[in-house]
């Protein structure tokens, strides 16, 4: 079913990842709450000790500044010679918006909005003429009809689940399944955005415009989006954004042969430190995928012209992926850490048949602006079956007989130095290289060793062939 265009202030329930561009002027302190949770309250009391007024209030404002201000002053921050905050453009106007929102939602504009207390858990049945209105006011070009806006928002709900009178959660319902969650703290926030809850929205919205489609038979998980947050009324010194997997992710429609399964993840995770350092990592859960591709050709005789399709079956399977890396004060060293897929190799497969097999151990090594050097031993190994190995050895059969088969071995130790001839001395340790490749032509072998003192480059003929070259003078 296509997913339609939807308006503000729907869009802010749906595409929540978009918020990671928030940000605000600076109003108010930077928070302070980094390592602590929503629940942990440097300032806050309990929420039985709160109005609900009180609790409307803060979770607004904490809420629409959980990824404004966080993000904006967090990477206004340099990251080797770039100021990430430079992408975003009118930030400000954005994270007005926001905040905009959140006070119709909660029910703080002096609307008509039904507010309900049960113990710490506040319901707000949304005051849906006065959300139209500011939707239509802020952002008319993207408003299909008044009516439509009406029908949506009679079925939207708003939870407030309050721990302190300054930490909680809010829930956005759309005809009582959970779309978007937001939980908040001063300094910290996260919007989840739930996968069925989200479809389900978009395709009612779908049906009251007449657009036509099938629903996936599975469609379950969940997105996440973090920021949190460290430093005084002066000064952000650290900060920390991440983008999860929450919930496993599983889309499946046989209709168009997609079945692709994800487990729970972070699939990125970025850390700005107070001594300007700066880590990325992922750590991806068990993926599997298969889909279809569809390829169109064509051919003409002079008068009329053939269109043809092909379709190609593909299914890539990984139990891991892990990595993290370490930027060093303005650039000036890399440290890659625990990089691999896991206990099984990454596969893919191309109509049934592998295509491609590569392993790679959690290996971890040190570039600066002297050398590479390796702190745990690595070794790759890669298999490309027939499809890809025809294309890249001129193979002409169609047998499927084409293969490819390579490892590169490093041991821990081994460190490696660029010459100004552009050649690489191995300073120590040592690099093993095999590739082996089958094809029309027949089987060929190849192999390379280097050892500490010695130094090696590409061929000029073959590129990509290592061989041994003469050292630069030392």
């Amino acid at each position: 079913m296509k997913t339609p265009q939807l308006y503000t202030p729907l869009a802010l329930l749906t595409a929540t990842l978009a918020l990671a561009a928030c940000s605000d002027s600076g109003n108010g302190p930077t928070g302070g709450s980094a390592g602590l949770g929503v629940g942990d309250s440097l300032t806050g009391v309990p929420a039985s000790e709160a109005s609900e007024l009180e609790i409307r209030q803060k979770a607004a404002t904490n809420a629409s500044r959980a990824l404004g201000i966080n993000l904006s002053d967090a990477f206004s921050t340099q990251v080797v010679d770039t100021e990430i905050g430079e992408t975003i453009e009118d930030p400000d106007s954005i994270d007005e918006e926001v905040d905009g929102f959140m006070q119709i939602a909660l029910g703080l504009d002096d609307s008509n909005a039904d507010i309900v207390r049960d113990g710490n858990l506040i319901t707000i049945d949304l005051d849906e003429n006065a959300l139209c209105d500011a939707a239509f006011t802020d952002r008319a070009a993207f408003i299909d009809d008044y009516e439509e806006c009406l029908l949506v928002t009679q079925q939207l709900m708003v939870e407030v689940d309050a721990i302190t009178d300054d930490t909680g959660r809010i829930r956005f319902l759309f005809q009582d399944q959970p779309v978007v969650s937001i939980a908040y703290a001063p300094g910290l926030g996260s919007y989840e955005l739930s996968l069925p809850g989200y479809y389900q929205l978009t395709s009612y919205v779908s049906n009251l415009r007449g657009l036509e489609g099938s629903a996936p038979e599975t469609l379950t998980g969940a997105l996440l989006v973090e920021a949190e947050l460290e430093g005084s009324d002066e000064a952000v010194t650290a900060a920390r954004l991440s983008l999860r997997i929450s919930q496993a992710l599983r889309i499946a429609d046989s209709a168009n042969g997609t079945d692709i399964a994800i487990g729970q993840s972070e699939i990125l995770s970025l850390q700005v430190n107070d001594d300007e350092t700066v880590s990325v990592s992922t750590d991806m859960g068990a993926i599997n995928a298969m889909f279809d591709v569809t390829s169109q050709s064509g051919s003409s005789d002079g008068f009329n012209t053939t269109e043809t399709f092909e379709q190609t079956s593909i299914a890539l399977a990984v139990s891991a992926i892990t990595a993290q890396l370490n930027i060093g004060a303005n650039g000036q060293s890399l440290q890659l850490r625990n990089a691999g897929f896991g206990n099984s190799p990454l596969s893919l497969q191309i109509d049934g048949e592998q295509a491609v097999s590569l392993t790679l151990n959690d290996v971890s090594m040190t570039l600066s602006p002297e050398s590479l050097d390796f702190d745990s031993d690595m070794t790759l190994g890669l298999m490309l079956g027939n499809t890809l190995a025809s294309a890249l050895i001129g193979n002409e059969s169609e047998q499927g007989n084409a293969s490819v088969n390579a490892s590169v071995s490093i041991p821990s130790g081994s460190s490696m130095i660029g010459q100004e001839n552009g050649s690489i001395r191995l300073d120590s340790g040592s690099v093993s290289v095999q590739v082996s490749a089958t094809g029309d032509a027949g089987s060929t072998n190849q192999s390379f060793d280097a050892s500490a003192g010695q130094c090696f480059d590409t061929g000029d003929e073959d590129l990509g062939a290592l061989q041994l070259v003469d050292c630069d003078p030392l």
